[in-house]
């Protein structure tokens, strides 16, 4: 028809989801070319290719009669229409697709290609180490995780499982808290406002008496599905402010974190854990209600399950002053000591 096809997602796929906007080294690090300047991993002619190469899809349809472009069912894969497939040859990436290939076989050698990219391993390995570990990974962490990546050791490129395997049992991962270690400052990431009520839920064994939270964005800012825009809910080198900046650190987290969030969190926080409004997955506190007359015991158990052992002494005393004069029943006490950790400066620090 002429039409030009839509470039948005196959810069998407590069940019966000694959290689990044610039060429790395297998630590992460940029690679420069001669004049000491990042070098681009692709160009607009790689988008118009690339484009080109994945034209032809169609979301299918519901068969319930609704209008076109309603009636569509999003839990099925979409299909392949021959006839809007642009089926010459295409060229991105310094490969070449050939001509006179299905819709399915153009998006195969597409996909291909991309994967193959040098820049996958890092770019992946960094970004998963940041979500799962730490936000300021040192370049040699970085790099065990992407010879993982490349070859899990028996040939086999993007194992997944062995990468995952290969970042939380890392040296890094297990032990760049401790002190003395290099990384013992500033080792860690911000906990995302949802994955604290997760976490909650975990730890106390929490048993859904129904499946109707239909909202948690409004609550934590963040809820599947339902990030803003498709550079998800923060950047991932986002820097909260110039002392972050001078020391080249990153913390994309906080980027959600404001003052009403808190806030709004911390109401959320409390209904989970004091089992009010809204609680459709109440928490079980038999186990920490048990330790109720062994208040260090108490701590020490709470300590391990909701901040892996790494409590402050100075919270610790917070915390037993607080079971002291508290007034409430044993199973009141408990879920104010839960709540008091859940909400503190010290838990919103995943080390």
């Amino acid at each position: 028809t002429g039409i030009r096809p839509d470039e948005n997602y196959a810069r998407e796929v590069l940019q966000l989801f694959t290689i990044g906007l610039f060429e790395l080294n297998d630590d992460g690090s940029q690679k420069l070319d001669e004049n000491g300047q990042p070098i681009p991993t692709y160009s607009q002619d790689d988008i118009v290719e690339l484009a080109r190469a994945i034209t032809g899809w169609r979301a299918v349809t519901t068969d319930n009669g609704g209008a076109e472009g309603f009636d569509l069912d999003f839990e099925k894969p979409m299909r392949a229409v021959e006839d809007t497939h642009d089926t010459g040859a295409k060229t991105f990436l310094g490969k070449t697709i050939p001509a006179g290939q299905t819709a399915a076989e153009d998006m195969a050698s597409a996909m291909r290609i991309i994967f193959n990219h040098p820049n996958v391993g890092p770019f992946i390995s960094k970004q998963l180490i940041q979500r799962l570990v730490t936000s300021n990974p040192r370049k040699s962490y970085v790099e065990r995780v992407t010879k993982v990546f490349n070859d899990d050791g028996t040939g086999q490129r993007g194992n997944l499982a062995a990468v995952a395997k290969a970042i939380l049992l890392d040296d890094e991962a297990r032990n760049g808290h401790v002190a003395g270690n290099q990384t013992a400052s500033y080792f860690g990431k911000v906990r995302e406002p949802l994955l604290k009520a997760t976490h909650v839920w975990r730890a106390f064994n929490a048993n859904p008496t129904s499946y109707d939270y239909k909202e948690p964005e409004k609550d934590f800012l963040q809820g599947p599905l339902r990030s803003p825009t498709v550079f998800n809910f923060y950047f991932p080198d986002f820097t909260p402010n110039e002392t972050f900046a001078n020391a080249k650190h990153v913390a994309p987290e906080i980027q959600i974190t404001t003052d009403s969030s808190i806030t709004t969190a911390a109401n959320k926080l409390f209904a989970i854990t004091h089992g009010g409004f809204n609680a459709s997955a109440p928490i079980d506190v038999s186990v920490p209600v048990g330790l109720i007359g062994e208040p260090d015991k108490l701590i020490s158990y709470l300590d391990l399950i909701l901040t892996s052992g790494s409590m402050s002494d100075g919270m610790r005393q917070i915390l037993l002053t607080n079971l002291s004069t508290n007034t409430g029943s044993a199973e009141e006490k408990v879920r104010d000591l839960i709540y008091l950790i859940v909400t503190s400066a010290e838990y919103a620090v995943q080390r």
